[in-house]
């Protein structure tokens, strides 16, 4: 918990989350952006998701810059994450279906797209760990755990590219976390 924090840390961790807070909207607006270029029902609820998840993120920097801003303690609770899909598993699946739809490479192109906004947040993240030494540890992960969250939809999406590439099907990622539990 970072209650006694200098005024130069506030003023720098609440940069730190406005600009957090920034990466995240662009990004939850692009995939809403996103949403309504694709055709596919399983491509607009995967897009969806993944607004979703970057709303998610932004909601939850929120909530630490209006306790911050109240001067009030700053609790460093790690963001709940997502288990990570088996990728393997699922494409050999998909492999063994022997199905081969066609999608418009206007799809594949807005999933590179997204992987470059993922990277950036990726990186934007990891910059940021590395400059909260002071105020404290706990901040530092909290980024951190950002990072990898970013990582992780990187990763599913390069899975979805795969599977695009693969029989052209968009892999429904909110029904697969649904289910998951």
């Amino acid at each position: 918990m970072v209650s006694e924090t200098s005024t130069k840390d506030r003023e720098l961790l609440v940069k730190a989350l406005r600009e957090g807070i920034d990466v995240e909207r662009k990004g939850e607006e692009f995939y809403r952006a996103s949403v309504d270029k694709v055709e596919n029902p399983h491509g607009k609820l995967t897009l969806g998701f993944l607004a979703k998840e970057e709303r998610r993120h932004r909601e939850y920097l929120e909530g630490m810059l209006r306790a911050l801003e109240a001067e009030g303690p700053l609790t460093e609770s790690p963001l709940p994450g997502r288990s990570r899909l088996d990728k393997e598993e699922i494409l050999d699946r998909m492999r063994r279906m022997g199905v081969k739809l066609q999608v418009p490479e206007e799809n594949k192109e807005i999933v590179r797209r997204a992987m470059e906004v993922e990277k950036k947040s990726i990186d934007f993240y990891r910059a940021l760990a590395d400059r909260m030494g002071d105020p404290g540890p706990g901040l530092r992960r909290v980024f951190e755990g950002l990072a990898q969250e970013e990582k992780n939809h990187l990763e599913w999406l390069e899975f979805i590219i795969d599977a695009l590439e693969l029989h052209g099907y968009w892999y429904d990622l909110e029904s697969h976390f649904a289910l998951e539990g």
